[in-house]
Formats: structure tokens, sequence, C-alpha cells
């Protein structure tokens, strides 16, 4: 009895440190050492958009204020994602009902996830609303690039139409 719990106890461990790990990864990684693999830098940039979309003034100030905003969403999901992580640790180590605790939590972790996803899709959106038709195809092709990489969990490529 007392070596199955121990391995119940083990493999729950196991995946909360799996879950753990790949969900920081994806969350985090924006305001880490891995940004680049996650969103190139220069997508980031104001600069390198001004230059590479020959922005008009006017509409670099409002890309300002777009990433602006983004910044303060992404990181408030991240902080919420982080804050239900570190709760995650002790419900799995609760032999009563820490697999249900942890399944709630991770299930958290993913809204945040999917929140912060949602926002750089609004974000993208509103960001073309601002271009002329040439710089729409552009920043198309920037993003496309940016997608299109290889994934540094796996080490896949993203299908090519």
């Amino acid at each position: 009895m007392k070596k199955n719990l121990f391995l119940a106890l083990l493999a729950a461990l196991v995946l909360g440190i799996l879950a753990f790990s790949l969900t920081r990864w994806t969350v985090c990684a924006r305001h880490g050492t891995l940004a680049a693999q996650v969103l190139p830098s220069r997508l980031e940039d104001i600069s390198f958009l001004t230059k590479e979309l020959r922005l008009e003034p006017e509409q670099v100030r409002e890309l300002t204020k777009l990433h602006a905003a983004l910044a303060t969403k992404l990181s408030d999901c991240c902080q919420r994602h982080c804050a239900v992580r570190a709760r995650l640790g002790p419900a799995l180590g609760n032999e009563t009902n820490g697999m249900v605790q942890a399944k709630m939590m991770i299930a958290e972790m993913c809204r945040s996830y999917e929140e912060g996803e949602l926002a750089t899709l609004e974000h993208i959106q509103h960001v073309r609303a601002i271009l002329n038709q040439e710089q729409k195809r552009r920043f198309d092709e920037l993003i496309a690039e940016c997608l299109c990489r290889t994934c540094a969990v796996c080490g896949q490529g993203a299908a090519k139409r």
C-alpha cells in the first residue's frame, strides 16, 4: 500500500514539474532570456518596425501605445500564472485531494496563457488597423517569419502553406 502511494505521489510530482516547466517557459519567456525564441525582439522594437514598415510619426505614437498596452496585459497574465504555479507544489503533496486541486490550478494557468495569446492576437489586429496596405503586407511577412521558425521545445518548424 505504501509503495503504491509513494509511486502515485512521485508520478504527481513529475507531472507537476513537467507542467510547471512547460507552462513557465511558454507564458513567461517573453519577459526573460527566451524572448527571442517566442517573439523575436525585433517585432517588439519600435525603431525596427518604424524603419521596416516606413511608419509615419502618428503611426509610431499609436504603435508605442499599443505595445505598452500589450506589455501590461502580458505581464498581468504572467503574474497570475506564476502566482497559481507557486501554489501547485503544495497541492501536489496533499494526499487527500491534491490531484483535484492540481488539475484546477493547471486549468487556471492555461487560462492565463490563453488570455496572453488572445491579447497578442488582438494586438496584431490593432497594429494592422493603423497600417496602409503595403505596411500590412510587410507586417504580415514579419509575423509569418516569427511563427514559421523552428520550435525551441520540439525542434519542429511550423507547416508552411
